[in-house]
């Protein structure tokens, strides 16, 4: 039995309207349907079986010539899958146009039905533009529960205008259904809009049989027996007899329908009788399948006539392989209990199974499978289901897989490990434990039955239900253990297929459970080779996810994860990847993007991810994507909508999963952290921790006993914290998780600073820096600008990892941290030197003039900077540099001269103009005097950091103020700043006596004359240092020194008082000639 694997027949009888021979025209309806197709909207025709329903649409577009899209809803549509499959492939028929096929309705959309629905349905019928009319015909087959009456409810409200769309049933519309009759454009036909009028009856009668028709009188008697019922109408005409109809009284309902029918039937020939129980087997059947089904040679002429006697039976035209009929569905049923009774058991299954394998061989699984399951042929059913299961699961047809595996009785379905594989992919999406329970019993069959494909694939099944259930992940140790065995019975993978499958599944159980094991490193580097080779494309972007998060969140190899991602994304677009690996991939490139600091590509993939889940309804990925939304949004600064994302996301929600718990709890956790709020970090670190070792994934607590340990250092408990880092520190150097360890080493030294511990802190930093630099991190999730930033500003002062720190301040944007004279080192925009000579730096580099030097613009600067560099009005700078120009000269002069020195910069925002003030921006530049005068010149010698600061200001002296600037306006700021250097220096002259003694206080006074040898009392000072080290030469040489410079540069000789200076320290000598 062959049969196209996963292919359901949408046969002419399905997708075409029936041709109806000799239909009489029924005008009053036709005039509804036409006011209601004016109308547009939906039609509903709801009329017991016999009365015409079908006939009636038929008839109608055959007489006002109007294309339609035929659909007949039989008991296989039940499967709401199904039915969107055949649906698609129905506009696939009438849309004209090669496009790209609907999407399935997959395990991925079951929670958003209504949503899917209405996209699916707007799709259609932009399919369906130059089709006016859709015909969905026996909608009476749907179950009351069926899932399809909802996915109608929604499509049905998304007809476009220029559409109509007629439905016939049996029934009305069902509860489901209940707002089509609120609308102003349904329309409804019921059983007495049908029922034939008693002068629709006689004129029928007479057109039928001509001359042969009773009189009128007789024709209206029979009329009121039938009810008007077209089928009893039908029946009396083909039976010729008026009579019994007339001496009947039963009502027109279906048992008359078995009356006249059976009559008919008893009075045909034994060989016409054989022919219609047979062929009654087929659901539909071709002029030679019903030949072959019944053993005549005649078939075609049989059914010819049938047709033109419109003997229950409809003709649908055929497409170059000849007619196709179907017999009405109540003489069908007939037909069927008059085969039942008439054959014998032996007879009858075995034309069960040739009708079986007549449709099997077209195509028709659905039918096929029921007929088989009627024979009791469970090996040719198993057969036939086995050869449709792969294709049924990839387009979400669990349903419809499961209800046939489940129709084999258990005798028989346990000794086919096959069926337990595919009934628990099946399972899978929606009840994982239970899935595990059938694929781990399919395991054992395939084990006991050496069978190696089998065994590969229910084991990675059994992977799959771990991380479909992403809770618990304890019980996964056993079937790691069992894979070592599986690979001893069976070394070589027995397909490629199978390789990918088993490779992807260890992988990703072993990084959860096991990420320590020895033999991951191998499957990593096995299935990131199988993912750079031709592999099924969703397969592909399934094992790249996984791949990813691995490489990003487990190992931290950033640069592996980023080539992999730039090797894989433009295959995520591809046409056969669901939106469940589609959404996966978003969060995943979601996490890949913020870990590399680019956030807003980040909150770009959330938000497409979101949008996507929004449309389609699979809504399965939400939690992963918020999560890393609110990641995204608080690393980037933005504390409100890091809080609104946290807001959408709620511990303990229906479908919410204990890892899912885990992420709500440690971003939850950061967020806390960054408005520094203790109490929550308590609770969410505590929750966090709890949750990660119930779920039994390492990766958790690496994650969480970090976060516990700060709230726990944060709220006095020392040991506690030491506790958890120490064992968060174990488990990273286990699995070798670069990511927890870079936060261990940024924790340990936030807590050395609070113990007011410098060296350990600068240690813990050079560690955090050392991994950051070689795994590439430039984000976290637990990151603060702030916090980075002083962390930054240490590296810097300490030489530690300097390149990379000064990389990461400028890709991260971090705003310094601390006074400006611990910032010299930072990676600033600009950088102004005054003090001395004049310099310029641009991004670390000197600005350097390939032509003529540009004055004016610098001139501006160095004024800006003399008049403080802040807030400075613009007259002042004009009167300063353009004292003669008046009024707009002035401000244009002033205007030119800023655009020309913002050029030169290459900054825009280094300059900022507010109000016709102006002003160097402090964030993007610096400038040594505001670093020189950021420190007092009287400072506590106990304070250490505040006299380390102050020789940090006096190294920035290193001469005069613009001192080759003569304008009158230079001349102030250089006094005063020379007057702070005499001081700040003096001071710190003092400090190194008091606590290093005269040769300490030398070295210092040596650096300061270096800087400005013009400082009388630095001389003097020196003088007495070098006479209490018992240096006479060295007094000597130093009072020449100052003599020389003085009268070089100021023309004076030193003052009184060094003159009186040395003579004490020499002993009253006279001074030297």
């Amino acid at each position: 039995m062959q049969i196209q694997a996963g292919q359901r027949p949408l046969s002419l009888a399905k997708l075409t309207a029936p041709q109806p021979h000799r239909a009489w025209p029924r005008a009053r309806l036709f005039d509804r349907l036409d006011a209601a197709r004016a109308a547009g909207g939906v039609t509903w025709i709801a009329a017991p079986a016999g009365s015409g329903k079908t006939t009636l649409v038929a008839s109608y577009l055959q007489a006002r010539r109007l294309r339609a899209a035929w659909y007949r809803i039989d008991a296989a549509d039940g499967d709401v899958a199904s039915f969107f499959h055949d649906l698609g492939q129905a506009a696939a028929v009438r849309g004209g146009r090669r496009t790209e096929p609907l999407p399935d309705f997959t395990a991925e959309y079951l929670a958003g039905l209504p949503v899917f629905a209405r996209n699916w349905f707007r799709r259609f019928f932009a399919r369906m533009r130059s089709v006016p009319m859709l015909v969905f015909d026996d909608y009476h087959q749907l179950a009351a529960d069926s899932p399809v009456h909802v996915a109608l409810r929604e499509g049905l409200a998304e007809v476009p205008p220029g559409l109509s769309v007629i439905v016939t049933s049996r029934a009305e519309p069902p509860p489901a259904l209940t707002r089509l009759r609120t609308l102003e454009n349904f329309t409804l036909l019921d059983r007495e809009a049908l029922r034939l009028s008693a002068d629709e009856f006689v004129e029928v009668a007479h057109e039928r049989l001509a001359g042969g028709a009773p009189d009128d009188a007789t024709l209206r008697a029979l009329h009121a027996r039938t009810q008007g019922w077209a089928a009893g109408l039908v029946l009396i005409l083909e039976r010729g007899s008026a009579a019994s109809a007339g001496n009947d009284g039963a009502a027109a309902e279906p048992l008359v329908f078995d009356y006249f029918a059976g009559e008919l039937f008893d009075e045909a020939e034994p060989r016409l009788q054989r022919f219609l129980v047979r062929t009654a087997l087929l659901p539909r059947f071709t002029a030679a399948s019903a030949a072959a089904l019944a053993g005549v040679d005649d078939a075609a002429a049989l059914l010819a006539e049938l047709d033109r006697r419109n003997f229950f039976i409809a003709r649908h035209a055929g497409a170059g392989g000849g007619d196709a009929y179907e017999y009405h569905p109540l003489f069908r049923e007939f037909l069927l209990e008059r085969g039942r009774r008439q054959l014998a058991p032996r007879e009858l299954a075995d034309a069960r199974r040739e009708a079986a394998g007549l449709l099997a061989a077209e195509g028709d699984a659905p039918a096929s499978i029921a007929l088989l399951r009627e024979a009791g042929d469970w090996p040719r059913l198993v057969a036939l289901v086995l050869a449709q299961a792969p294709a049924l699961l990839s387009s979400g047809r669990f349903q419809t897989l499961a209800e046939w595996i489940l129709d084999v009785p258990p005798a028989q379905r346990d000794g086919v490990p096959w069926l337990g594989y595919f009934l628990g992919l099946c399972r899978l999406p929606y009840d994982p434990a239970k899935a595990r329970e059938l694929l781990s019993a399919a395991y054992t069959g395939f084990r006991a039955a050496g069978n190696a494909k089998g065994e590969y694939l229910a084991w990675a099944g059994i992977v799959d239900t771990f991380i479909y259930a992403w809770s618990e992940f304890g019980p996964a140790d056993a079937w790691i253990d069992e894979f070592d065995a599986l690979r001893s019975r069976h070394p070589q993978f027995p397909s490629h297929q199978v390789e990918v499958r088993a490779v992807a599944a260890i992988f990703a159980i072993l990084m959860y459970r096991r990420p320590q094991h020895p033999e991951l490193p191998r499957w990593t580097r096995h299935l990131d080779a199988l993912v750079a080779q031709d592999i099924d494309p969703a397969l592909r972007m399934t094992a790249a996810t996984h791949l990813v998060l691995y490489y990003n969140w487990w190992t931290g190899n950033m640069a592996r994860a980023n080539e992999l991602v730039r090797r894989v994304e433009p295959f995520a677009s591809a046409r056969a990847i669901g939106p469940f690996v589609r959404l996966g991939w978003e969060g995943i490139l979601a996490i890949s993007h913020w870990m590399n600091a680019d956030n807003a590509a980040a909150l770009a993939a959330v938000r497409r991810g979101l949008a996507l889940s929004d449309e389609t309804g699979a809504h399965v990925w939400d939690f992963m994507l918020i999560a890393q939304g609110a990641v995204a949004a608080g690393t980037s600064g933005d504390a409100a909508q890091a809080r609104d994302f946290l807001g959408r996301l709620r511990p303990g929600t229906p479908g919410q999963r204990r890892l899912d718990d885990v992420q709500f709890h440690f971003f939850s956790f950061q967020e806390a952290a960054r408005r520094d709020d203790l109490a929550a970090m308590l609770e969410h670190g505590h929750a966090g921790l709890a949750s990660a070792i119930d779920a039994g994934v390492v990766w958790g607590e690496v994650y969480t006993r970090p976060a516990l340990a700060q709230a726990l250092f944060l709220d006095g408990d020392e040991a506690g914290a030491r506790r958890e880092l120490g064992q968060a520190r174990r488990i990273a150097e286990a699995i070798g998780c670069s990511n927890a360890l870079y936060y261990i080493h940024e924790l340990e030294a936030q807590f050395a600073a609070m113990r007011g511990d410098g060296a350990a802190q600068l240690a813990s930093i050079a560690r955090m820096f050392e991994v950051m630099r070689a795994q590439g991190f430039s984000n976290s999730a637990w990151w603060r600008d702030d916090t980075m930033a002083h962390a930054c500003r240490l590296a810097l002062e300490n030489a530690i990892e300097p390149d990379f720190v000064r990389g990461l301040i400028r890709l991260r944007g971090l705003r310094p941290d601390g006074p400006a004279v611990r910032l010299e080192h930072w990676p600033w925009a600009v950088r102004v030197r005054t003090l001395g000579d004049f310099a310029i730096e641009l991004d670390g580099e000197p600005l350097r003039f390939t032509g003529k030097v540009q004055k004016r613009p610098l001139a501006l600067l160095k004024a800006l900077v003399a008049f403080g560099g802040r807030g400075v009005h613009e007259t002042q700078l004009a009167e300063a540099l353009w004292p003669d120009a008046e009024g707009d000269d002035a401000h244009n002069a002033f205007v030119t001269t800023l655009q020309r020195l913002r050029k030169l910069l290459g900054q825009r925002d280094a300059l900022l103009l507010q109000e016709g003030r102006l002003s160097l921006n402090a964030q993007a530049c610096w400038v040594d005097t505001w670093a020189f005068e950021s420190v007092g010149a009287g400072v506590d010698a106990r304070d250490a950091q505040r006299v380390e600061d102050r020789e940090r200001a006096l190294a920035l002296y290193r001469g005069a103020f613009l001192a080759q600037e003569d304008a009158p306006w230079a001349i102030a700021p250089r006094e005063r700043l020379r007057a702070r250097f005499v001081r700040m220096g003096g001071a710190d002259v003092e400090h190194h006596v008091e606590t290093g003694g005269p040769e300490d206080a030398v070295a210092c006074l040596e650096r300061l004359l270096r800087a400005d040898d013009t400082v009388e009392v630095f001389y003097q000072q020196l003088m007495r240092a070098q006479h209490r080290l018992g240096r006479d030469a060295e007094v000597l040489a130093t009072y020449r020194r100052c003599r020389d410079v003085l009268g070089a540069t100021l023309q004076a000789p030193p003052s009184a008082s060094t003159e009186a200076l040395l003579s004490e320290l020499a002993g009253r000598r006279a001074p030297p000639p």
